[in-house]
């Protein structure tokens, strides 16, 4: 064997073994899970199915083994999402070539596999890609691999890639056609054009981000090369440039071709799809800066959000100056040309990832307002690519220059070993289980005819929680009304979700039966399993109960984590009566609220321990509190907010000190207001409770308002908004009732006949329990849990669920107890107790950890009095 083949082959190891370390422990799960998040959050470790992006992915790739291997649907078309007029039909092309690997392995394996191969394939492409480059630049392996390992295990593309964002699988294409450029220029061959060109369109088809900045990189790099690398002395200067710029245009006539189809694919696709969505014209300023990363996260080595990893690592920083410094030595004028320009490129694109968020110099707002279509980048750290890819040729120089000298190879080794282990998280990244099948689809699929399927929550279209209905689809084929993408048709919006959004908070009237027949919806499924409280601030069986008292529906079955309803040929002859309420309260504490003045203090008068204060002379007049613009169901509400006001010495009596108001339509109409005037005693005044009664006759957006007119000190405690028929303190919640991760199934022993079901390899080992956010008056209590075991585990004594209550949104925690397995039953319900002393009136929530040794059972929790 030659010493090459043996080289690619120690490569095609090397790389494979980091792929493994880097997403393990993926290699335990590979037939029956997908990576979630590159840095699980603990206890969320090994779950079931969760949603994300890397569901959305996979979906989209699965549409490719559907079109091409399963031969069900039409190649180049999702006929599975959004299966409405008024949304447009994506030309799908499947991330090809870039999904070549799912394609290939789809051959001989299942769709799961397929995707963990193309994980695993991402790290050798984009590592041979990155070494090949890099070792035409600095010809000498090590300094190549060093590069080309920055490039491969950079935080951002780790994070993109197991997210299941494009942008992670894509990174091979840029050093992969800068380096067939390279030859191209350095061959003269037109078939190295070709090539590049290929990759080019390759780009344009599988990342719409990537390709944009592409565009933006190539002609400075053109420039660069004609003016620093390829200009010959002889003949003159201008004269010669002028001569090989000729030339190389006749070499670029593939690539040329390859970048105007791009454009025009491109720009057909913007004008079927961004011209005709919410977000044509382009992102605001104030959008971008929301997703846009700060100054601090350059220094964080763990960040779990991936849109805001901007972390270069300081081994590689370290390596790059060494990098940057070696262009002053002794290096020739092609290296220094090198340098100076991948310098440029790494400052600048670092630079530019912070978006808004970094001001001076103005950069990005001058790109912002000047280069066509940069504003409709949203998430500016996709620009890292070209950071990475800069950081990791000035690696390569970097380590280059070390191994030249004596004393620097060791250093150069000692940087890299540390490098590898910045890079590496040290924990493990996410895994879903996902389901085979599931008995509610099951019956749809066999039951559905032409109809369709409309999910619950639904949303605009842009969450990734809808991405769990794209899983099941890949499951069992049936068309929704649902579906995922980040640009949303304006038509979509109008026409399907503003008239069917009330059915999230359980609503459903002529109108919305209207829509769902003329959009020949035939089932209604409710996920309790993505129904997070953005949706609505009850749980999912309120929204499921309320359904089936509507004359529309008819209630199929319950399978958990789904509710199955039917779409009635012909409604019941009876009215819509939305009169099921909830035990779960609306507590806002203030120092959680949005404000424009006030300071959150130390408070033991209020719930949680703080509140919000605004001291005139310290803060201005104006809002301590408003929104958090709550979309709540019709109904008989009643809303208390918790203020205290300054004495009356210094000022008229008369003047009013705060005003505390609900409001809807965005403040514009008020439906309750009140002022409160200053305190009656020259001490600071108690808290006062202030109550509001008030009818929803629709769904409405509240918002719950605190307003200090600055001429004496108050205090703002909290909001607290329940159904008016239910009265405090309410001591039996079911389990089912509160918010609760994991799945609720009958057992005869429970008292609401139904408990909660926790398995260790299925559920988060975190809160599975939380809620009922009610008020309790001061005095002792005693908290009560029923819980037990699934199964008797002989002797041995294990940590099973802790137990907790809370104030303030967990600020406090009152009291807390770990339960063991010696302390329960299989057979029997024990109550496990916590008892406590409120000194004054608080908001509280009943928390239960899974702590996941072991499966149990969780049915209610009840509160006593103590005298």
């Amino acid at each position: 064997m030659s010493k090459r083949f043996l080289g690619v082959l120690g490569l095609l190891f090397l790389f494979t073994i980091i792929g493994i370390i880097y997403t393990w422990p993926l290699r335990s799960h590979f037939s029956e899970g997908l990576p979630t998040t590159r840095i699980a959050p603990e206890g969320h470790e090994v779950t079931g199915l969760v949603q994300g992006d890397y569901l959305q992915m996979y979906y989209q790739l699965w549409l490719m083994h559907d079109a091409v291997l399963s031969n069900n649907s039409p190649l180049f078309s999702n006929i599975y999402e959004f299966a409405v007029e008024s949304f447009p039909k994506d030309l799908m092309l499947y991330y090809f070539p870039v999904s070549s690997p799912f394609l290939l392995a789809g051959l001989l394996f299942g769709p799961i596999i397929s995707y963990n191969i193309l994980i695993f394939s991402s790290f050798i492409i984009t590592g041979l890609a990155s070494f090949l480059l890099l070792l035409l630049y600095v010809r000498r392996w090590p300094a190549a691999l060093a590069g080309s390992l920055v490039y491969t295990l950079a935080p951002y593309r780790l994070a993109s890639l197991i997210a299941g964002n494009p942008n992670g699988f894509t990174f091979f294409l840029l050093p992969l056609m800068i380096l067939f450029i390279e030859r191209m220029m350095r061959k003269r061959s037109v078939l190295e054009s070709l090539w590049a060109g290929i990759c080019l369109l390759s780009i344009g088809v599988a990342d719409p981000h990537m390709i944009y900045y592409v565009f933006l990189f190539f002609p400075v790099f053109f420039m660069w090369r004609w003016i620093f690398l390829d200009n010959p002395k002889e003949n003159g200067r201008i004269k010669s440039v002028f001569k090989r710029g000729c030339s190389d245009i006749i070499l670029l006539i593939p690539f040329i071709i390859s970048a105007c189809i791009t454009v025009a694919y491109l720009m057909y696709m913007k004008s079927i799809i961004l011209d005709t969505t919410t977000v044509e014209g382009g992102r605001t300023l104030q959008e971008v800066r929301l997703y846009s990363p700060v100054l601090s996260d350059l220094f964080r080595r763990i960040n779990p959000n991936s849109s805001t990893i901007v972390y270069p690592g300081f081994a590689a920083v370290f390596l790059a100056i060494f990098g940057i410094g070696s262009a002053f030595s002794s290096l020739n004028r092609k290296q220094w040309a090198n340098i100076c320009f991948y310098s440029l490129v790494f400052f600048i694109a670092t630079w530019l990832s912070f978006g808004p968020n970094l001001a001076f110099p103005p950069l990005y707002k001058i790109c912002y307002k000047f280069i066509p279509n940069f504003n409709y980048i949203r998430q500016t750290s996709k620009i890292m690519l070209f950071s990475f890819f800069g950081l990791s040729i000035l690696t390569g120089y970097g380590v280059l220059w070390l191994i030249s000298r004596s004393w620097g190879k060791w250093c150069a080794v000692f940087l890299v070993l540390i490098l590898l282990l910045e890079y590496y998280p040290f924990k493990p990244i996410g895994i879903a289980v996902l389901p085979s099948e599931n008995s509610v689809y099951d019956y749809v699929s066999k039951h559905i005819g032409d109809g369709k399927i409309l999910n619950i929550p639904l949303w605009p279209g842009d969450s990734s929680w809808s991405s769990n209905y794209q899983y099941y689809t890949t499951l069992y084929r049936v068309p929704m009304v649902n579906g995922y993408t980040a640009t949303i048709p304006r038509s979509y919006w109008d026409k399907v979700y503003l008239p069917l959004e009330v059915m999230n908070v359980g609503e459903m009237t002529e109108e919305q039966y209207r829509v769902l027949k003329e959009l020949s919806v035939k089932y209604v499924i409710i996920h309790d399993d993505a129904f997070p409280e953005k949706v609505s601030p009850f749980p999912p069986g309120f929204t499921a109960e309320n359904l089936q008292a509507a004359p529309f529906l008819e209630h199929v079955m319950r399978r958990q984590p789904l509710w199955l309803f039917k779409v009635r040929d012909v409604p019941l002859d009876k009215t819509s009566d939305f009169k099921k309420t909830s035990k779960i309260g609306i507590f806002y504490e203030g120092e959680w609220m949005p404000r424009k003045t006030g300071q959150v203090v130390k408070d033991e008068k209020a719930s949680g321990g703080q509140a919000v204060l605004a001291e005139p002379g310290k803060e201005n007049s104006g809002f301590m509190a408003y929104g958090p613009y709550r979309y709540l169901p019709s109904g008989k509400y009643k809303t208390d907010f918790r203020v205290r006001v300054g004495n009356k010495s210094v000022i008229d009596p008369e003047l009013p000190a705060c005003e505390v108001e609900i409001t809807t339509d965005n403040g514009q109409k008020i439906l309750n207001s009140k002022q409160l005037f200053p305190g009656k005693s020259k001490n600071v005044a108690e808290y006062e409770t202030i109550t509001f009664e008030y009818t929803l006759d629709k769904p409405k957006t509240l918002e719950f308002r605190v307003k200090t007119k600055g001429i004496v000190p108050v205090w703002y405690d909290y909001s607290y908004t329940r159904f008016y028929d239910q009265k405090d303190p309410l001591l039996s919640y079911e389990i089912e009732d509160m918010w609760h991760a994991g799945r609720t199934r009958e057992d005869v022993g429970a008292s609401g006949i139904t408990a909660l079901y926790l398995v260790p390899s299925k559920d988060p080992h975190d809160i599975v329990v939380s809620g009922p956010f009610r008020l309790y008056p001061p005095g002792r209590y005693r908290v009560s849990f029923y819980i037990r075991m699934d199964k008797d585990d002989g002797n041995r004594d294990l940590d099973m669920v802790e137990l907790m209550v809370a104030s303030g949104y967990r600020v406090q925690i009152i009291g807390k107890k770990t339960v063991r397995s010696t302390m329960l039953s299989k057979n029997d319900y024990k109550a496990v107790s916590i008892d406590f002393t409120l000194n004054h009136s608080a908001g509280l929530e009943f928390l239960v950890r899974f702590l996941g040794e072991q499966e149990v059972w969780v049915d209610r929790v009840e509160v006593d009095r103590i005298n």
